[in-house]
């Protein structure tokens, strides 16, 4: 294994605090202290020793505390507590701030907290701590920490599965690394480039192979250095992905052989991930599993899957726990117990439903294909036309032969004249002939370039539509990021859902959750549009709502913050150019449940809500007017109550889901349509509020069929 040589924490620790004695200063007991944390590998020790460094460091002292503050970040990540290194990464970073000597140490901290983020699946902040992390490297000439940056940054894009997007990064980290010639990131490229091939979807197996062979190359060069803890990650990383890598042929060859050697590097993985808390772990458990159950072992292989529960925490990534569902279902099948098989299945199929898995309407490909098609088509018919056109010649030439032969028995002056005719004919004929090559040429020669010109253009259009790709998915995680999280919506809301699924990567629906001073505050909007027009808009709600909702008295006066937002909708959308006008909006339905539970104010801009209580549904209707233009501008909303009681279900709902296109009605398509939906809600609200938001999935996907999507679709339920 291709670790240097390290004497035991113990032995070391010992050997440190046999040089303090009461007399020693405080400021020496500090350098002392963040020596044992910087130096051993256990991440107990290194928290202890580095609070008790903080501790005794001089207040003037930044450079010892951002140098503490990253062995409390390791030590964080690798007990499994993220966001707590995430607070240790922001004070180390106010520490740095724009100080040039502290630039070396801000790398490092922005290349931890980066891993931190990408751990409770922050992508964004992930990003923008990656590219902070090249400027920063770019700035200092620190070619190893930059290329640790752009390392990172295809790792992120892998992970995501974002394969064409991380080759950019893979040839800057192995360009720079083979000009400085730096051994450990030329073996990291090698083994993110195995990853890119394994990712593929494109000749499967052949892409697999090739990741095979990059695979090697990589280890045989980790296994010629020795590679300090910090940098340990990488190698087991390139292990896993043999693991991972050698089963996929498995599968596609259903070769045994394969199996095998996933084991071995399973063998070799250890148990490196699971004692560094690595979510990793349960990806090797997977597969781990997954050979068990080729060689007919479904109990060991439960056992196997059951050993990833510690690492399954709320904020990991949610592929993961499909990823952990679908296994478990896997080996209940195959002992037999096909209850718990569909429990976890229904639990995967819904944690891959909540995956950001949209896949971009590319023809790409389909044009090229239709391209050369055209071309080759063309190209042939030249071809039949010059074989039909030396056809011709060569029947015409045996038919002046046989003449010839013919009227050789006539006179000799006959026979002259025909000869001369003949050849006459015959170089006419073979003028034509050369003009028609020739411009048989010249047009091949047309085709060719427009060819070329085709071929470019098409390269041109690849690349913007993965720009233009990005920049829509990038829109969609910032609007998910302006929305509450399942978290935070769970703390102001214990018994809720909410079902959020928009007809394109951007949604023109969007929800608002907010606890005030004992209040508690749900809204639910519907922008004009969907995809990027409504995406814009929901932003603006947004942001509006945050402003407009702030004091108690704001979420006890529903009507009043629906009257702000329809001022703040219009005037943002005013223009003053000639005859441009603005007509678009938003319906809204603002809900604030008292402190003690008992009353329900709410406010409804085009919208309606359901109570469903005491056997009974209750329609909540507001206003029918929108949030935005209106026929008359100065009409205000209003504030209704309803009185509810414990137990009572809460539904909002925007208009995309009774405006669903399925069923049958004697052959013909229907809408949903509204008093359907609350007819269902009705019956749905007397099952537990945690299995309704997976039975409202199944009913709608059931109701659509073989329908595409018709608008965004937004439901939320509080159980009160």
């Amino acid at each position: 294994m291709p670790v240097s040589a390290q004497f035991s924490d113990k032995e070391f620790v010992d050997s440190i605090l046999n040089l303090i004695t009461p007399s020693t200063p405080d400021t020496t007991k500090g350098r002392l202290y963040h020596e044992i944390a910087r130096t051993c590998n256990s991440s107990e020790i290194v928290l202890k020793y580095a609070n008790l460094s903080l501790q005794y460091s001089a207040p003037e002292d930044t450079t010892s505390q951002v140098g503490v503050y990253s062995c409390i970040i390791w030590a964080q990540l690798n007990s499994g507590k993220p966001r707590d290194g995430i607070n240790a990464g922001k004070k180390a970073l106010a520490l740095c701030g724009d100080n040039p000597n502290q630039r070396a140490s801000k790398s490092v901290i922005l290349s931890m907290l980066s891993s931190c983020y990408d751990d409770i699946n922050c992508l964004d902040s992930s990003l923008l701590c990656q590219t902070e992390l090249i400027d920063v490297a770019t700035s200092i000439d620190n070619y190893f920490v930059l290329c640790y940056g752009y390392q990172r940054l295809a790792i992120t894009c892998l992970d995501r599965k974002y394969g064409e997007a991380s080759l950019e990064y893979i040839d800057s980290l192995e360009a720079i690394s083979r000009r400085h010639n730096m051994t450990f990131h030329i073996a990291s490229a090698y083994y993110l480039r195995s990853r890119q091939k394994a990712n593929s979807i494109i000749d499967s197996l052949h892409n697999l192979i090739s990741a095979t062979d990059y695979l090697k190359k990589s280890l045989s060069i980790f296994d010629t250095i020795n590679l300090p803890p910090a940098l340990l990650n990488s190698y087991y990383c390139a292990l896993l992905s043999g693991q991972e890598i050698y089963f996929n042929l498995f599968n596609i060859t259903k070769d045994e052989a394969y199996a095998d050697t996933s084991f071995l590097f399973y063998k070799r993985c250890g148990s490196w991930f699971k004692d560094n808390g690595m979510t990793d772990f349960l990806i090797q458990q997977t597969y781990y599993a997954n050979y068990l159950l080729i060689k007919k072992r479904p109990s060991e292989a439960l056992k196997a899957v059951k050993e990833c529960e510690p690492f399954l925490q709320d904020s990991m990534h949610n592929l993961f726990k499909q990823m952990y569902h679908k296994a478990l279902a896997n080996c209940y099948s195959s002992l037999g117990n096909y209850s718990k098989a569909l429990e976890n299945r229904k639990l995967a199929l819904r944690y891959l439903m909540l995956v950001n898995n949209e896949q971009s309407s590319d023809d790409i490909s389909d044009f090229k294909v239709l391209t050369y098609s055209k071309q080759r088509k063309k190209l042939d018919e030249i071809e039949r036309a010059n074989m039909e056109l030396q056809n011709q010649l060569e029947n015409r030439h045996s038919r002046i032969v046989l003449y010839f032969t013919l009227g050789g028995l006539l006179l000799l002056l006959t026979a002259v004249l025909f000869l001369w005719r003949s050849f006459a004919l015959k170089k006419k004929t073979n003028n034509e002939l050369f003009v028609k090559n020739s411009l048989l040429s010249q047009q091949r020669e047309e085709i060719e370039a427009q060819r070329d010109v085709l071929t470019l253009q098409t390269q041109s259009l690849e690349k913007v539509n993965r720009r233009i790709m990005a920049s829509i998915n990038y829109a969609q995680r910032i609007q998910h990021a302006a929305m509450p999280s399942e978290y935070e919506l769970k703390k102001i809301f214990p018994n809720s859902f909410v079902y959020f699924c928009p007809k394109a990567v951007v949604s023109g629906d969007f929800y608002y959750a907010t606890a005030i001073d004992g209040c508690r505050v749900i809204i639910l909007g519907d922008c004009t549009g969907h995809g990027i027009p409504g995406g814009f808009l929901s932003m603006l709600g947004i942001f509006g709502l945050k402003e407009f909702l702030r004091t108690k008295e704001d979420a006890l006066d529903p009507a009043a913050v629906l009257d702000k937002m329809k001022r703040f909708v219009i005037n943002s959308l005013a223009s003053d150019q000639a005859n441009v006008v603005m007509n678009d909006g938003m319906e809204m339905t603002l809900c604030t449940i008292s402190p003690d539970n008992s009353v329900i104010k709410y406010a409804s801009a085009n919208q309606s809500a359901v109570v469903v209580s005491g056997g009974k549904i209750v329609k909540l209707t507001g206003d029918i007017m929108p949030v935005g233009k209106f026929l008359d501008y100065d009409e205000s909303f209003s504030t209704y109550e309803t009185q509810v009681s414990s137990g009572d279900i809460l539904y909002l709902f925007s208009d995309g889901v009774f405006d669903q296109i399925g069923g049958s009605e004697e052959g013909k398509d229907k809408r949903l349509q509204k008093k359907n939906l609350e007819t269902y809600l009705f019956s749905l609200a007397t099952q537990p509020i945690a299995k309704q938001c997976v039975q409202f999935e199944e009913y709608i996907t059931r109701w659509r069929g073989s329908h595409s999507q018709t608008d965004d679709i937004s439901l939320i339920g509080i159980q009160i």
